[in-house]
């Protein structure tokens, strides 16, 4: 049933009366009356994080001694870079972020804890094999000669090559030679930042102290990275409570929990500016 509204003389003259408040006339019975607004939805445009998209579409890569499940039903790169809606260069830039590579064909990634026990191990090799003056940690070196050392030293064999390369891509800084070729350095704040993100990452759930977290971070760390630790540097993957609790969070995550920890001091501030005058 749809209300009407009286049209009887007794409400007329009653509206009359209401210099404020004017209601067209004539109105009769079963007239719909309705409302216009003028608002409207502002659509922003949200920038997909391709990193957190392929953490979330590919199988995990533990170890060698670990079966993967269904293997021949994970998707091949050339689909993810397809399917994926974002620029050619923000996909490669999230496969190198997300420790991704192909085994026989198929996208997979490494987890969090296998990227940092990969990571010690060939940096270790890298110190016996050339030093610590040596190239590899200042003009850079091509990755077939990193995966040299490595094959040489012979303590990574069983992993895939590929998983390698995706820990030194990541890990390293890549570098461009005046003469186009590229290669990789060992750079210390570089590596400092990537290794601490993958110690967050590998305990999404947990709270740490913060004296707590920067022990776990210095024991995955080369001793060149130790005196370069400071939450600081790793802004956009953590929060830190006034208790001082680190957590891992992501990216948008981490700016919006900031920006809304700001909006909260704003409205307290607020309420006792507006408290103040009240007195």
């Amino acid at each position: 049933m749809i209300p009407t509204l009286s049209s009887s003389q007794e409400d007329q003259d009653s509206d009359t009366e209401m210099s404020d408040f004017k209601i067209p006339s004539p109105l009769k019975p079963g007239v719909l009356v309705t409302s216009t607004c003028a608002s409207h939805l502002e659509l922003i445009p949200s920038k997909p994080d391709t990193e957190l998209l392929l953490h979330s579409l590919l199988t995990e890569y533990i170890s060698p001694a670990h079966t993967l499940q269904r293997l021949s039903e994970a998707p091949t790169k050339t689909q993810l870079v397809k399917d994926t809606p974002v620029s050619d260069a923000e996909f490669t830039q999230g496969w190198i972020d997300a420790s991704c590579f192909e085994i026989d064909g198929h996208a997979v990634r490494l987890t969090p804890a296998s990227c940092l026990q990969l990571f010690k191990t060939i940096i270790n090799i890298m110190y016996a094999v050339a030093g610590s003056e040596s190239q590899w940690r200042n003009e850079g070196i091509g990755m077939d000669e990193v995966m040299d050392a490595i094959k040489e030293d012979g303590e990574l064999d069983e992993w895939p090559t590929d998983a390698l390369r995706a820990v030194v891509r990541g890990s390293w800084e890549l570098k461009k030679d005046l003469d186009g070729s590229l290669g990789y350095s060992f750079n210390a704040p570089h590596a400092a930042r990537w290794v601490g993100k993958h110690v967050l990452i590998a305990n999404p759930d947990k709270s740490f102290t913060e004296s707590e977290f920067l022990n776990v971070w210095k024991d995955n760390v080369s001793a060149d990275c130790a005196d370069l630790l400071d939450l600081k540097i790793l802004d956009g993957f953590y929060t830190q409570s006034a208790l001082g609790v680190v957590r891992y969070v992501h990216g948008s995550a981490a700016a919006e929990a900031s920006s809304s920890a700001a909006s909260s001091k704003k409205k307290k501030w607020h309420e006792k500016f507006a408290a103040g005058k009240k007195r």
